[in-house]
């Protein structure tokens, strides 16, 4: 498993919002019937609902939780070598400067089969002009 995630722009207006895309790609053969994709959701921002609908509602996504502190989303019956993108809005509530938590994808069956992400640094600041 591949996971990547790319959040942009990496500084932000206080109730603006940052857009955040996590890709992942199954790379062992013969497909999975379930992957399992959890992406942090960083303090001081809220995560819209909306856009993980309109992911299950388009296919992308067969279903997601929304945490506290994350969102899990899952995905069945995922090809090989298939990059899935998922992009959603998280809107900045605090003026913070702030690390996004990692991200973690696996194969539900096969939990070896794993990438995990590093931090993203975001940046909110205080409209003062």
């Amino acid at each position: 498993v591949r996971l990547g995630l790319v959040c942009v722009p990496p500084d932000v207006c206080l109730d603006g919002s940052v857009q955040a895309t996590a890709t992942v790609e199954l790379l062992a053969p013969g497909g999975a019937n379930m992957l399992l994709v959890g992406l942090g959701s960083p303090p001081g921002f809220s995560v819209l609902r909306e856009d993980w609908q309109a992911l299950v509602a388009n296919g992308v996504i067969s279903d997601y939780e929304l945490g506290a502190h994350e969102v899990r989303a899952y995905l069945s019956r995922v090809a090989t070598n298939q990059p899935i993108a998922m992009s959603y809005r998280l809107q900045a509530r605090l003026p913070v400067r702030v690390n996004t938590p990692g991200a973690t994808a696996y194969d539900y069956y096969r939990p070896d089969q794993r990438d995990d992400t590093g931090p993203v640094l975001i940046i909110v600041r205080r409209d003062d002009n």
